[in-house]
């Protein structure tokens, strides 16, 4: 299969993996002390470490067990232990206890910030009285566990947050507003991890095909993000054979992924991994990310960047002035370089399995606003917005293709 396709395989987009966490809202009550928890020391909860498959399903009780006891987040060390990180004052009520509980092992450290300091943060940053133009995104918020810091996401000049830096002095980072990201010479049977676009498109490429999925009707689709194109429209592969056109688009901005085919367009369960040119990887299945495992992604820009955990499983992500919003999304945060770039959206995130081959995990919907600047993106973003396996097979009922 490799062979025949050599000369038309493109590049493969930034991938990247994050991790669970992050709290917003109202801080919860909290009792002194820690309970004599023992900051950076890991205490293993169970000789035989959860699979990765136990740890995402368990996310969503141990997130919750995070907010209830006053946590600020969590992050992956490269071993897969699930690092919490709690106030350095002792107002957390977290202990490894809790997560022994749930059988998992975790290590704790502390942050010279408290969760009421999130949200105020939060709140504060909502108020500031500027207005972004009518392509930019607001100023939105996020808390980064492996800093200890609160992000804000903006095109603002400084100036308009220093009165907000001022009051949690340290406590604070500035990076560009968020906006949504959009291979080569594709041919049947398409893979995802390719690039996409529209027939005159000035661009070259507009987008990133996904992964392959069976609709309800048991025909093979290719899912992309659905600000990508619209209902009808053609999507080809530059350089390569037609995509087909969008079949189905329902409830964007709501939902933000769309199927993209025809009847006589092949496409299999494969993805695009690897540096520019691409090499083939096998999907074995879907699933919801969680914690503890590091996550990738393989973009039309970026191509595969890896590294990834989980920032936020529950996020609403917003673009062009609060007009156009997807909910229910996940943020995921990675080494400096890895985020996505302008038109990675609709790429493929996954984890790797035990056989080599890749278990989807969505698609890449938004990344960080370093606007046309390629060079600096690949530099600099971190961040990566998710469209969940569960919402997308929901909204679409579609059931993901496999190769063994």
């Amino acid at each position: 299969m490799l062979a025949n396709r050599a000369s038309a395989i493109v590049a493969i987009a930034v991938a990247v993996a994050l991790m669970p966490g992050a709290v917003g809202g109202a801080a919860l009550p909290r009792s002194a002390g820690g309970d004599g928890q023992q900051f950076g020391q890991t205490i293993a909860t169970d000789p035989a470490k959860p699979s990765p498959d136990d740890m995402e399903r368990l996310t969503p009780r141990f997130q919750a067990l995070l907010r209830e006891t006053g946590a600020l987040g969590t992050y992956p060390r490269p071993d897969g232990t699930v690092v919490v990180v709690v106030p350095a004052s002792g107002s957390s009520r977290f202990t490894v206890q809790d997560a022994a509980a749930l059988g998992i092992a975790v290590a704790i450290e502390s942050r010279d910030i408290e969760v009421d300091d999130v949200a105020r943060i939060e709140s504060l940053v909502a108020k500031v009285e500027w207005s972004p133009a009518p392509d930019k995104a607001p100023p939105s918020v996020l808390f980064d566990a492996m800093m200890g810091k609160v992000v804000i996401l903006s095109d603002a000049p400084a100036s308009e947050f220093a009165p907000i830096m001022e009051q949690f002095p340290g406590k604070i980072a500035l990076e560009p507003a968020l906006v949504p990201v959009s291979r080569y010479a594709d041919y049947e049977p398409h893979w995802g991890g390719a690039q996409m676009v529209e027939p005159g498109s000035p661009r070259g490429y507009d987008c990133t095909s996904g992964f392959s999925v069976l609709n309800v009707n048991a025909k093979p689709r290719m899912v992309t993000a659905a600000h990508c194109f619209a209902l009808n429209d053609t999507v080809n592969s530059p350089g390569g054979h037609t995509f087909g056109t969008v079949t189905k688009r329902d409830n964007f901005p709501a939902n933000d992924s769309e199927l993209v085919g025809a009847s006589w367009i092949a496409t299999e369960g494969s993805i695009y991994v690897g540096n520019f040119t691409g090499t083939q990887r096998k999907v074995s299945g879907a699933g919801d990310a969680g914690v503890s495992t590091q996550y990738c992604f393989s973009g039309a820009t970026s191509s595969e960047e890896c590294g990834l955990y989980m920032s936020d499983s529950d996020y609403a992500f917003c673009w062009h002035s609060s007009q156009i919003c997807t909910s229910h999304t996940q943020r995921f945060l990675g080494p400096v370089g890895s985020g996505a770039c302008r038109h990675d959206s609709g790429a493929p995130f996954y984890r790797y399995g035990p056989d080599g081959r890749v278990q989807i995990r969505g698609i890449v919907v938004g990344g960080t606003d370093f606007g046309d600047d390629i060079a600096r993106c690949k530099q600099e973003a971190k961040l990566v917005i998710v469209e969940k396996w569960s919402k997308i097979r929901d909204a679409n009922d579609v059931t993901i293709m496999t190769m063994p």
